[in-house]
This record gives structure tokens, C-alpha cells and sequence, in this order.
């Protein structure tokens, strides 16, 4: 029932439910058990939604916590628990922690799926956008680029995570005086979006 009334956007609803599904597996398989961190990864995500950051970030360290010990630090499923962290610190608006704790991620990722994995790429644009969120365009234009011509070398040419890592280096090009330069990524991207969405869809005005 709680993931039918998160799915709803429900989550004060939800919470309850959640909650009651991590005590129960925390007493009945103990706190050393994936399943276990999955309620607390359910239950922390429910709580970022709900703007509760604090207790949000204790039950992702505990999660990510566990499935290091249980799956080694260097596995699939630790890498994606610290950018489900990440996502916490950037709905809470800390740009910076955000982009430092998907660092960390990345880092697992390259190991975990391999440097030019689809996922890592999505986390090196997403990055990108952090830093840049955060003012630091400097750190943040190499890791754009970066993002795009992995994403041009393995992606379709109008592939929407493209176009938005396109978007991104085009305002912070834009912001940082060069217009220029940004224009024909700002063309590329709009290009991709009128084919995705169509012309009139309100996320390509």
C-alpha cells in the first residue's frame, strides 16, 4: 500500500506504511539485511519528498551503510545508494554536497558498470548541472562536455538526456559571455525536444 500511495504522490500517507515495513524487517531480519535497507531507502526517499532532509539523509546512510558491509563498498548497488543520497542533498538545495557525494558515485559507477556505462554518463551530466546549480561553472563546463560527447558517442542524435546536458552547457556558456558558442547547442537541443515532444509541448517553449 505505500508504494501505491507514494506512486499517488501521496507520501504523508505513505509514511506510515513505510515506516512500519522498516521496523518490522528491522526486527524480524535484523538491521544487517538488503531487505532491510531497502525499507530504509523506501522510507528516506518518502521523507526527502517530504522536504523531512535530516531524517531523510540518516536513513540513506544507513542503507548505504548496510549494503557495503553485506556487498562490499565497490558494488552496483552502494554506487547507487550514494546518488540516490546526492538526489537528497540536491532537493534540499545543497548543490555543492550534492555534486561532491555524486563524485563519489562516479567513481563507484566507472568500476561498478564500466567507464562508459549509460548511467555513469546520465551522473556525469547530472553533476554537471550541480556544480553549475551550485556557481561553479569552472568545475562544471569540463564535466558538460565531458557528459556530452560520451552521450554523443553512445546516445541517438536526439536523445533527450543529451539535449539536456546541451542545454546546460549552452546557459552556462551564455552566462560566461560567449553567446556564440551557445547557440548552436541551444538549436541542437530545442531540435531534439520539438522531435521528442512536438513543437507545441510547453518543455520545448
Amino acid at each position: 500500500l505505500g508504494d501505491s500511495l507514494f506512486n499517488q504522490e501521496r507520501y504523508t500517507d505513505a509514511e506510515p506504511f513505510f515506516r512500519r515495513a522498516l521496523e518490522v524487517r528491522r526486527k524480524v531480519l535484523g538491521l544487517d539485511n538488503l531487505d532491510t535497507a531497502q525499507s530504509s531507502g523506501d522510507l528516506a526517499i518518502t521523507l526527502r519528498n517530504l522536504k523531512r532532509f535530516d531524517e531523510s539523509e540518516q536513513l540513506y546512510r544507513q542503507a548505504i551503510a548496510i549494503r557495503e558491509k553485506l556487498l562490499g563498498p565497490g558494488h552496483a548497488d552502494v554506487a547507487k545508494s550514494w546518488f540516490r543520497l546526492s538526489r537528497m542533498f540536491d532537493a534540499k538545495g545543497d548543490y555543492a554536497k550534492a555534486a561532491e557525494i555524486l563524485g563519489h558515485a562516479i567513481e563507484l559507477g566507472e568500476k561498478a558498470f564500466g567507464p562508459d556505462d549509460k548511467t555513469v554518463t546520465l551522473w556525469r551530466g547530472e553533476r554537471a548541472a550541480e556544480l553549475h546549480d551550485a556557481g561553479d561553472t569552472t568545475a562544471a563546463e569540463p564535466l558538460y562536455r565531458q557528459a556530452i560527447a560520451a552521450a554523443e558517442a553512445a546516445f541517438p542524435a536526439d536523445d533527450l538526456d543529451l539535449a539536456t546536458f546541451r542545454q546546460g552547457l549552452a546557459n552556462l556558456l551564455r552566462q560566461t559571455g560567449r553567446p556564440a558558442e551557445a547557440e548552436p547547442l541551444y538549436r541542437l537541443a530545442l531540435a531534439a525536444r520539438e522531435k521528442g515532444f512536438g513543437a507545441d509541448d510547453r518543455r520545448v517553449a
